[in-house]
């Protein structure tokens, strides 16, 4: 019985040790999350925002207080053309967190080699919670 406690305690002092990843708060700052289905630059910015209607609809989309029928969100991928279908997004709740990741670049010497300039190129990386995004819209095909 005595040895049974023993290693009771045992066990419960080399948990205690094992160390644990610090607890940061959350920000409070909110997001808006839309997963556009095409390749968006950053000079085509604009572009991707007009083809959902315009920023307008976007916030109307993302309101707490919106209808059912204001949450979806409208991407026509040929604006101009008025015999294009739009495709139709869903706002989904999500519990996602929006980080800002920093690659610092650190150079390295070595002594060269045949097959390189002697330089090595080592990353040191960084993470920030910016914000949290609390609602995410979807461009999903509806399969039956």
């Amino acid at each position: 019985m005595q040895d049974a406690n023993n290693a009771a305690a045992e066990a419960s002092t080399s948990t205690e040790s094992q160390k644990s990843a610090p607890a940061h708060e959350l920000p409070t700052t909110h997001f808006y999350s839309i997963e556009y289905p095409g390749y968006v630059l950053p000079e085509s910015v604009g572009k991707a925002i007009h083809t959902l209607g315009g920023q307008s609809s976007i916030d109307k989309a993302f309101r707490r207080s919106a209808p059912r029928e204001d949450s979806l969100l409208e991407l026509n991928l040929r604006p101009d053309n008025p015999f294009s279908h739009p495709l139709l997004g869903d706002l989904v709740p999500t519990n996602n967190i929006l980080l800002r990741v920093v690659k610092r670049k650190l150079k390295h010497h070595r002594p060269p080699t045949s097959d390189d300039d002697g330089a090595q190129t080592v990353g040191e990386y960084t993470a920030v919670a910016i914000g949290v995004i609390p609602k995410t819209a979807r461009f999903r095909s509806e399969q039956s």
